[in-house]
């Protein structure tokens, strides 16, 4: 049998000796620079064939020289084919020339501008949906980066966006260390009728208990997804190196391998390469 490449679709780069992240201070372990011989590190032995970058909250200023920077690296790793850049959609001012100037680097896919960490109802104020809607004009993807408790305003989003590429990051960032799993999973499904969504088998370690996560206390949520997404929608992302906070990026692939461990041949390589070939267009 033979091993089944993947699209890592969820890795950060960052550098604080080059560019300034506001919450890298806070951020333990984090604060320190990630970088590709890192990557390389913590990979090792993991059939990563293709990676997608997703922006790290740099300082709004330097989202395009964010681009340029990882650009440079790709320069080094061929397998990094696109970028998840950041930009400000709430700034109706200058929105138009920031997007131009981001979509000019064609690696450049999609755009993030994270919903988690903002008051309620963010998602769904005009400026934000008029926002959004200027990326899509632009044939790029928005992807959703919120918590459990934001998803209804995450549905609401859709519901204004329709038949429009999105791709949920983490699986919503579900309450897996308290347990909470009722309104996240009748949320899930809600969202899942969307079928222009997508999601990101990801990001799930940092929602368990960091030090005491067991593969019992994630499978429900995964296996939720997988039910309401299906195989055809949904995505392998390694969410390093965040995922260093609660493990290893072996700890993550092992369990997703396991958890995998029963699909046919056909199923694994959708899931760990051609949706995310498809959907990042790589």
């Amino acid at each position: 049998m033979e091993t089944i490449p993947i699209v890592d679709t969820h890795v950060h780069f960052w550098d604080p000796n080059k560019m300034k992240y506001d919450w890298l201070g806070s951020a333990g372990t984090l604060n320190q620079p990630y970088v590709l011989v890192d990557y390389h590190e913590a990979t090792k032995g993991i059939a990563v064939d293709k990676i997608v970058f997703v922006e790290c909250n740099c300082h709004p200023d330097m989202n395009e020289e964010e681009v340029k920077w990882v650009k440079g690296i790709a320069g080094k790793d061929e397998r990094i084919q696109a970028i998840v850049a950041y930009i400000d959609l709430t700034d109706a001012i200058n929105i138009d020339s920031n997007l131009e100037k981001l979509v000019a680097h064609d690696i450049v896919r999609g755009i993030r501008h994270n919903i988690q960490f903002n008051e309620p109802g963010f998602a769904v104020q005009p400026s934000f949906i008029e926002g959004v809607k200027k990326v899509f004009a632009l044939d790029k993807h928005f992807e959703l980066c919120i918590t459990h408790d934001q998803m209804g305003e995450c549905i609401e989003l859709a519901n204004n966006l329709p038949e429009k590429p999105m791709i949920l990051n983490h699986c919503g960032k579900p309450g897996i260390k308290a347990g909470e799993i009722i309104d996240w999973k009748k949320n899930i499904k809600q969202l899942s009728d969307f079928e222009h969504i997508q999601c990101k088998i990801s990001g799930l370690l940092t929602e368990a208990d960091f030090r005491n996560w067991t593969s019992e206390d994630i499978i429900p949520y995964v296996d939720h997804v997988l039910e309401c997404f299906g195989n055809k929608r949904i995505v392998f992302g390694g969410d390093w190196p965040v995922c260093t906070l609660a493990g290893s990026y072996h700890s993550w692939y092992t369990f997703v391998s396991r958890w995998t461990s029963g699909w046919s041949e056909s199923e694994k390589l959708d899931f760990y390469y051609n949706n995310a070939n498809q959907f990042y267009r790589l």
